[in-house]
């Protein structure tokens, strides 16, 4: 053996005699025992970020010092002594067996802990990319108020919808709507099982505290299928800067989950639009109100919304949201269409100024041009500029049913069911999909899905069997659309006698007196309810006056309508002449 090599054996040994590779094993086991603590307490402490460099720092430090101390010093029974040289260990006596025996316990010891904490620390040290790189779909669940402030509730929930906003931004990455996931507020359910209700890689849960001005927001990363967590983190930010903190989230979770953002999306998370914090904090309280798809929430929605506008008059979101509170008011009949497409079409001209590239304003936009104008080629651009803005936009439901609309079911189909996958809990994209179905003329499959909504509980018995009787006629099964029927009527609370009358008259005129007992049933309501009426004048064969009641629908906007060029009851009116010139004047 070299001298060089003898010299390096010795040296090695002399490190082991005094007990340095020891002192190093147990030194990093408890720095990993402190930092996998402080990890899960500090934040639960509301202790500034710095607090746990400032630990990785001591800890840093403290390793050098530890080791220099253990070549130095060793801990006898007589206490802390300066270690033997070398060559006056070689002159004490040889140990005693049973020493040997513990020394060679406590190295095995020693070892076993080293092993332990290695594979503790790998997935930390070493990540693994396999565990984040197959992530296609994430949901967030609803944020915590660490506060207990009952009050700020709605800024709690705006946040959590801010973020789920800016990821369903991101063109490869499937995020589940607000709607669908906020059931889960108060679940006892485990991870898996939200994840394989969900259909998501992994699911986001985190709190935020917010106190005085200031804003913290703790946020992680969890594995669906295998509840491992693989990346938490927290942000401290002020009040007047929580949108860029929301965005710094989002672009995080982006890089843990090895999703590349293309330009577009870099710039929108980071150049952001300064808000006025008063402006924010109206905003906020407005999405709180209009969340609760109500007309009283609508309404008080389009308080806060023009607080917002107020206090910030390039708050180009808030212009959005005021101009869907009219949208609903014209659902409600607050207020006439006419009045509130003036009002609609200057707040969302005055979001595009602001913003052109802004998927919501588009959105908007395409379903009041759908639904309410009937312009359709123009709600199918304003569609496609949403649809290309942000796939995974919530609102975008009523595309297939603008598709369907069309009778462009091979499109239609395919497109409510990426819809449903994104929002699988929500009552419109639920309805969505049974509306497609029932357009396509596919009854068994629209029962079906009507079926699931009365599970989910979107909605009632009365709703449900209204729509069984619509497909059980379809198909020509009467005795069930007449089952159906009484059921509803019992449901509404009609009377015995009434519910009755109907049987009998299904009992000795078959379908016609069907058909005629409802038609006895609207007598001197028929211009109220004109598509009714031209219903079952089309089902008795009277297609004259089922076309005189549809141009009456016409006439009066009904807002149903929209469905005409595609819905399968008008079938046998669609070689009517009449059927076709108003086909082309609502421009089909």
């Amino acid at each position: 053996m070299s001298q060089s090599t003898n010299k390096i054996f010795q040296f090695w040994q002399e490190l082991k005699r005094r007990k340095v590779f020891r002192v190093m094993a147990m030194y990093a086991a408890t720095a990993f025992i402190i930092m996998e603590a402080g990890d899960i307490m500090l934040p639960r402490l509301g202790l500034p970020d710095w607090t746990v460099t400032f630990i990785i720092v001591l800890l840093i430090i403290g390793f050098p010092i530890s080791v220099i101390l253990a070549w130095i010093f060793d801990i006898t029974p007589e206490g802390v002594k300066k270690t033997e040289s070398i060559e006056l260990a070689r002159e004490l006596e040889e140990p005693s067996v049973t020493v040997k025996r513990r020394l060679k316990v406590s190295d095995v010891i020693i070892g076993m802990l080293v092993v332990v904490v290695g594979i503790l620390a790998y997935p930390k040290v070493f990540r693994n990319d396999k565990a984040t790189e197959q992530v296609k779909s994430l949901a967030v669940l609803p944020f915590k108020n660490l506060s207990g402030n009952a009050e700020q509730v709605y800024f709690v929930e705006g946040m959590h919808d801010e973020l789920i906003s800016d990821l369903s931004g991101i063109q490869n990455l499937k995020v589940i709507s607000r709607t669908s996931v906020m059931r889960y507020q108060d679940t006892k359910k485990s991870i898996p099982e939200i994840a394989r209700e969900l259909n998501v890689d992994v699911l986001i849960e985190g709190s935020v505290l917010r106190m005085g001005d200031k804003v913290r927001i703790n946020a992680q990363l969890i594995n669906g299928s295998t509840d491992v967590h693989l990346w938490a983190e927290h942000y401290d930010y002020q009040i007047q800067d929580a949108m860029s903190l929301i965005s710094k989230v989002t672009r995080d979770i982006a890089a843990e989950i090895n999703i590349v953002l293309t330009p577009k999306e870099k710039e929108r998370l980071t150049n952001l639009q300064a808000v006025n914090p008063e402006a924010q904090e109206y905003y906020l309280m407005g999405r709180y109100y209009y969340y609760k798809l109500s007309l009283e929430g609508a309404l008080k929605g389009r308080e806060y919304f023009q607080k917002a506008i107020d206090a910030d008059t390039n708050f180009a979101k808030a212009y959005v949201d005021l101009s869907n509170c009219y949208s609903m008011f014209t659902w409600y009949g607050e207020i006439p269409r006419n009045e509130a497409s003036v009002i609609i079409y200057r707040l969302l001209n005055k979001a595009f100024q602001l913003d052109d590239q802004l998927a919501e304003a588009h959105q908007a936009l395409a379903t009041w041009k759908f639904y309410h104008e009937w312009d359709f080629p123009g709600a199918k651009t304003e569609f496609n500029k949403a649809i290309k803005l942000n796939p995974n936009l919530a609102g975008n439901s009523e595309y297939p049913l603008y598709l369907a609309s069309m009778r462009r079911f091979e499109e239609a189909i395919p497109e409510a069911k990426r819809v449903l996958r994104l929002d699988p809990f929500s009552y419109l994209s639920n309805l969505v999909m049974a509306l497609v179905y029932s357009l396509a003329d596919r009854n068994n499959e629209a029962m079906e899905q009507y079926q699931k909504m009365l599970e989910l509980g979107l909605v009632d018995s009365s709703n449900f069997y209204y729509n069984m009787e619509i497909h059980n006629v379809r198909m020509g099964m009467y005795d069930k659309a007449v089952k159906a029927t009484k059921k509803y009527m019992a449901l509404k609370g009609d009377s015995p006698d009434l519910i009755e009358s109907l049987q009998q008259a299904w009992e000795k005129s078959g379908p016609e007196g069907y058909w005629l007992w409802k038609l006895d049933q609207l007598k001197g309501k028929y211009d109220k309810y004109p598509l009714i009426v031209a219903r079952i004048y089309t089902q008795l064969g009277l297609k004259d006056k089922a076309l005189d009641y549809l141009e009456i629908a016409w006439q009066k906007r009904e807002r149903m309508l929209y469905m005409l060029y595609a819905n399968p009851d008008w079938i046998p009116l669609r070689e009517e002449a009449r059927y076709q010139a108003l086909i082309d004047k609502m421009g089909f």
